[in-house]
């Protein structure tokens, strides 16, 4: 029974000491507001260093990838940016513009290497790696194909209604009309 009786003892002096440390830790702790006076835990935006997930994205690395590199999720990153566009905080909007400046150096250093171009004999050096790099990733660089289906398909009708006859060139076209009737079924 005395042995219980100094277990049980043990037991809470070693409570009272758990709760005396937990307590000193609230003490030195934040006050656990959030800059805006809110309760709640502090944002995991504040330890970032922008400037290293920057420098990478103007080296060309694929801003998602740059902030995971920084222990930023890709999702957590694309919530930041389309925060900062929202004007969320102060902080994101600066974020999402330091990332786009980013973006832009890294663009310009690939159109440099592209201008560079490459040397003679090279199927597909340095410069055409860039371009085709340049072509995948920013818009503007994509290859621009018109496709003129409708004209195409009008010149063919005209010929085909010239050289061939009434009742021959009317057959294709009663069954496209069959086919149309169909899909609208």
């Amino acid at each position: 029974m005395a042995t219980r009786k100094k277990l049980d003892e043990a037991a809470t002096q070693q409570a009272r000491r758990v709760s005396k440390k937990k307590t000193a830790r609230k003490a030195d702790a934040p006050s656990g507001k959030t800059k805006n006076g809110k309760p709640g835990r502090k944002s995991y935006f504040d330890g970032v260093d922008v400037e290293a997930i920057c420098a990478r994205i103007a080296q060309g690395v694929r801003p998602q990838v740059a902030g995971a590199e920084h222990g930023v999720s890709p999702t957590t990153f694309d919530r930041w940016l389309a925060e900062g566009r929202a004007g969320k905080s102060p902080e994101l909007t600066e974020f999402g513009e330091k990332v786009a400046r980013a973006r832009l150096i890294a663009e310009g250093k690939l159109v440099d290497r592209v201008r560079k171009g490459d040397g003679k004999a090279i199927s597909f050096g340095a410069g055409k790696a860039a371009l085709e790099l340049l072509s995948r990733t920013v818009k503007a660089y994509q290859p621009k194909i018109k496709v003129g289906i409708e004209e195409e398909l009008r010149k063919f009708l005209d010929v085909a209604r010239r050289v061939l006859p009434a009742d021959l060139f009317a057959a294709p076209l009663r069954e496209l009309a069959a086919l149309d009737d169909e899909i609208e079924e």
